[in-house]
């Protein structure tokens, strides 16, 4: 991520999507409407299943925050967990946060419900007591959203108006029941 928004800033990219972020939406311009409907503040957990009863008695966000959530380095929504009062245990990559709850280093790996099934399938092989969490959801407004370059009012414009049609005219919902990535996990999570 870091490294796409530093190509960004170089001229090397044209486009970079990514979470929203005070950081990057000071740095870019952010075309303000969600590539992913919003789904990646929609979180389900990874976890050890070995977890699953004590997950399965949490019915408040007060009873969560007594567990400690893995989330990447510089990754907004980690931000918006620890500001929620769950403690937070933070790695570079996503193949060491499985091994971290794997390795029950912190209780519960959050992802949006369109990422958690898949990065388990692929991050998880071999990791036979990970599964997903089944019966509790974190939310919060958090988006996927286009960014440019500073003043690049064309592309921004362009992406823009692109999204609008998309949206108005049902495209977009369609394109995202039917990408493989967001309808498996949007039938795996069964909400």
């Amino acid at each position: 991520q870091d490294r796409a928004f530093s190509e960004l800033e170089k001229g090397v990219f044209s486009v970079v999507d990514s979470g929203i972020g005070p950081e990057f939406e000071s740095k870019f311009d952010a075309v303000y409407i969600p590539i992913d409907r919003g789904l990646l503040g929609w979180r389900i957990f990874i976890i050890n299943k070995k977890q699953q009863e004590d997950f399965s008695k949490i019915k408040t966000l007060e009873q969560l925050k007594t567990k400690i959530a893995g989330q990447g380095i510089g990754w907004t929504d980690g931000l918006i967990i620890e500001k929620s009062g769950i403690r937070v245990q933070t790695s570079a990559k996503i193949e060491n946060l499985i091994n971290m709850v794997d390795a029950g280093r912190f209780d519960f790996f959050p992802l949006g419900v369109n990422e958690t099934h898949g990065f388990l399938a692929q991050f998880g092989k071999g990791k036979p007591n990970l599964v997903v969490e089944d019966t509790l959801v974190l939310a919060y407004p958090f988006a996927r959203l286009f960014y440019v370059k500073k003043g690049n009012k064309v592309l921004h414009d362009d992406i823009k108006m692109g999204l609008e049609k998309a949206y108005s005219d049902g495209s977009f919902q369609k394109f995202i029941e039917n990408h493989p990535f967001f309808k498996e996990g949007l039938t795996k999570a069964n909400l």
